[in-house]
């Protein structure tokens, strides 16, 4: 684990840019980010998603309606852009443009042509506060990414940033990566990583925006 110091040095060094893209993978994300929100009748969640050592590598903008969490999340690296519609937790995904498909409500994760490609089960997300000092999760904290009829990774479910509780119990490290590969995978395989990983950070650790 690098120390706090080395990773304070890369955020201060590349505050405003973002690291070329060229030099990592969606295995580089980590659950390290730096976040602002505005809550209005259009809220909005904007920030970095940084590797383990500090470097930021994706950029985002999530906006949705009141507290309502239909909206859209814009995100980019330094060398493509994903955008995410989210209509009742179904999640339409575009890369630069070109659709790649949606992960449905179910799990179910269809290409372009809705054609069902795959599955990803998200868990439910259920915790117990108490005395609002500690809280206590239930459930998994992994789901397995199963595309083209295999496991291609394991996503950690994203601990919940705006909790205000002192202490966490049965969560995922703030600093931990979000996936992790299992096998070879395609490139397109390798953009639906990067979608999934930016849905865990940016929607299901932030699912109300400012909560």
């Amino acid at each position: 684990m690098l120390s706090l110091l080395t990773t304070l040095k890369n955020a201060l060094k590349y505050h405003g840019k973002l690291v070329p893209w060229s030099e990592f993978t969606a295995e580089d994300l980590t659950f390290n980010i730096s976040t602002y929100y505005v809550r209005s009748f259009k809220s909005k969640l904007g920030g970095k998603i940084y590797d383990g050592e500090g470097h930021p590598l994706i950029k985002f903008l999530r906006e949705s309606r009141g507290m309502h969490t239909n909206g859209k999340i814009e995100a980019n690296t330094s060398e493509f852009r994903i955008l995410i519609r989210i209509r009742d937790d179904n999640f339409g995904v575009i890369v630069d443009g070109k659709t790649l498909g949606i992960i449905q409500s179910s799990g179910e994760v269809v290409n372009a042509q809705r054609e069902k490609i795959g599955s990803a089960v998200h868990p439910i997300k259920v915790s117990v506060n108490v005395a609002g000092v500690v809280k206590v999760r239930f459930g998994a904290n992994t789901f397995p990414i199963e595309l083209n009829g295999r496991q291609i990774a394991t996503i950690r479910v994203s601990p919940t940033h705006s909790d205000s509780a002192i202490l966490t119990l049965n969560e995922n490290f703030q600093g931990y990566s979000i996936v992790k590969v299992h096998t070879e995978i395609t490139q397109e395989e390798e953009m639906w990583l990067v979608a999934f990983c930016i849905l865990e950070v940016v929607y299901h650790g932030h699912w109300i925006i400012g909560r």
